[in-house]
């Protein structure tokens, strides 16, 4: 695995339970601590004797032989920790209160469909009622 567009990598593990047959899909599984951020993840997979898929793949005009490393790029989103929210709100609030506030806001968000990305609005509306 790589998550910085294929310049390092990482081994994944094969899971258990994975056919024997050595043309068939194999599971895998690879734990990520993901940093916020821009982040391109890659996988390619690797054979018995070292070989491993390209990197970039060969132009064909039909393109067979397609078997190069693909490429997902994902933006990682930082995460505000619950226990920072009497920090950034000037107060404690009561779980059942933040409980009851986010199912609400599920409710107007959906219902308003604003332009707004949901994790502004999310965190707009928390400030403005506990303001």
């Amino acid at each position: 695995m790589s998550i910085d567009g294929g310049e390092h990598w990482v081994p994944a593990t094969i899971d258990r339970g994975s056919p024997d047959d050595p043309w068939a899909w194999r599971a895998w599984s690879w734990d990520w601590t993901a940093e916020p951020g821009e982040h391109t993840l890659c996988c390619r997979a690797r054979d018995a004797s070292g070989g491993v898929q390209p990197v970039d793949e060969r132009w064909n005009v039909h393109g067979y032989a397609n078997n190069a490393v693909q490429r997902v790029a994902v933006t990682v989103q930082p995460d505000v920790n619950l226990s920072e929210l009497p920090d950034l709100l000037d107060r404690r609030p009561v779980r059942s209160e933040l409980v009851y506030l986010l199912v609400l806001l599920d409710k107007e968000y959906t219902e308003a469909a604003p332009t707004e990305p949901w994790p502004d609005y999310y965190a707009r509306r928390l400030i403005e009622h506990f303001s």
